[in-house]
């Protein structure tokens, strides 16, 4: 998280100031610790405490890369973004993630609504000197509308993939019970009940797999008590918290 905070204050650094001036490493902590403030309930010690050499390895990493140029020399050394640094930055805020973190997409989502013009403002400013093609990928990458839905649709499919689970979770629970009660044991019950539910302990490995890794007393709990628990303690919870998260979303995307 540190690393994107300090990619969005260089991204918001390098848009507010001048082509001759550029920005110094005291504009970027300032702009990360104050971002940080934003999402403090996201940093297990609350608002984050940048240190220069936290920053001075930050710029040193951009510039080795070729995503940062120094402007000037002096004791206070400022910096510019290089055209590859704009669209690499901009790439770390929009890019698609694999994994569902409010707080780390709301603070992105904003971070490119915000400055996203004033960046495209300052490449219209140079004119040839920033090639179509990178403009038009900056484009893309910048778009908060793409980004928004974009996420809606991948927490939509996390909401119905919770709610399926949760389903399923309780009849497997229900079956079991059932079977067992009928003096089904062992890897005859753990066969019947994967006829019909083949991945509900895994998504990768089969039911009579899984179980039959396990001491049959614990692997009878993980199919009736243990498939319950998950259901109402685990899946319904989460699928609750994504439907709530989709629904703010998409009231988002009702106001722009």
């Amino acid at each position: 998280m540190i690393d994107l905070l300090l990619s969005a204050a260089t991204l918001a650094s390098n848009a507010a100031c001048s082509a001759d001036e550029g920005f110094r490493a005291r504009d970027l902590k300032f702009l990360g610790e104050l971002f940080s403030n934003w999402i403090e309930h996201s940093f297990s010690g609350g608002i984050v405490s940048l240190h220069n050499n936290q920053v001075r390895r930050f710029l040193i990493s951009l510039e080795v890369d070729g995503y940062l140029r120094r402007v000037s020399e002096s004791t206070s050394q400022s910096y510019r973004l290089t055209r590859l640094g704009v669209l690499e930055l901009a790439s770390r805020l929009s890019a698609d993630k694999h994994s569902i973190d409010p707080a780390r997409f709301l603070f992105c989502y904003q971070i490119v609504r915000l400055y996203g013009e004033v960046v495209m403002n300052m490449v219209r400013r140079e004119g040839k000197s920033f090639p179509e093609s990178l403009r038009l990928e900056l484009e893309g990458l910048l778009d908060h509308h793409s980004m928004l839905r974009r996420e809606i649709t991948m927490v939509s499919k996390a909401t119905d993939s919770y709610r399926q689970r949760a389903e399923k979770g309780k009849r497997v629970a229900v079956l079991a019970r059932a079977l067992i009660s009928q003096g089904l044991y062992g890897k005859n019950l753990y066969a019947e009940i994967e006829r019909d539910y083949p991945y509900n302990l895994s998504a990768t490995k089969p039911l009579s797999q899984v179980l039959a890794g396990l001491p049959s007393g614990l692997a009878e709990r993980e199919i009736t008590n243990g498939a319950l628990s998950r259901a109402e303690y685990l899946w319904h919870p989460l699928g609750h918290i994504m439907q709530a998260y989709l629904k703010t979303l998409l009231g988002i995307l009702e106001r722009n």
